[in-house]
């Protein structure tokens, strides 16, 4: 379906735990951040309570108030997306075969974050990834479930 004009056809979202960030992979290996929903919300309810949290047109008075970033191109198709509790640090799986099919920055929000790479899981496609905490993530992969316990430097198959 269709998030936003230019991203292509979307594999994988994920929102940043404050709403504010949503994080967009695609086939094509894209991942973008649509960053300003915290302005596109409005609690009505607070001066009617008959009425819900209603939809503010994303375009208000002219003034765009969300705003589309290219976070980077992989080669591959970004499968699964994770965000820490700090927006900033974002995590993402590739599929295919080929090396570094994990990778993770510690600045999402900005404008061309530099990524890290983890070959620790050799060439298996990855199709899942989900942040504990900053060091504590779990990958589902072609070959199974693998942990860290370190932020990516080592795993272990934890598939039973």
């Amino acid at each position: 379906f269709k998030v936003a004009d230019g991203t292509g056809a979307v594999s994988t979202l994920e929102f940043s735990q404050d709403g504010n960030h949503l994080f967009i992979g695609t086939f094509s290996g894209n991942l973008y951040r649509l960053s300003g929903f915290g302005s596109v919300y409005s609690p009505k309810k607070d001066t009617d309570p008959a009425i819900g949290d209603t939809l503010i047109d994303i375009t208000m008075g002219g003034t765009v108030i969300t705003s589309l970033t290219n976070l980077g191109s992989f080669g591959a198709a970004v499968t699964g997306i994770a965000v820490e509790s700090d927006p900033n640090h974002v995590a993402i799986t590739l599929g295919g075969f080929g090396s570094g099919r994990v990778r993770d920055t510690d600045d999402a929000l900005g404008s061309s974050p530099s990524w890290n790479t983890y070959s620790g899981l050799g060439t298996i496609p990855c199709f899942s990834i989900v942040m504990v905490d900053a060091n504590n993530w779990v990958v589902g992969t072609e070959l199974g479930t693998y942990c860290t316990a370190d932020g990516g430097a080592n795993w272990a198959n934890v598939s039973g």
